[in-house]
């Protein structure tokens, strides 16, 4: 599935892929995330061990897992 991600750098904004979705299990924050939604996740940064997950602003961003479970 594609989903239109907002890039601000550009004011735009683009397709992406849908790899995998998550679902929030941490302390919402309602710029972020909010607790128990489920997020689309666009990409894997290897390096780092993260997730490129589309949070509440519409923009990707790399995030740590742990506070996701896997949908």
């Amino acid at each position: 599935m594609k989903i239109k991600v907002y890039q601000s750098k550009d004011d735009k904004y683009i397709e992406m892929e849908v790899v995998a979705q998550y679902k929030y299990i941490g302390e919402t924050d309602e710029l972020s995330f909010i607790n128990g939604k489920i997020y689309n996740c666009v990409g894997y940064d290897k390096k780092s061990n993260m997730a490129r997950i589309v949070d509440e602003t519409n923009e990707d961003y790399l995030y740590s897992l742990d506070n996701f479970e896997k949908v």
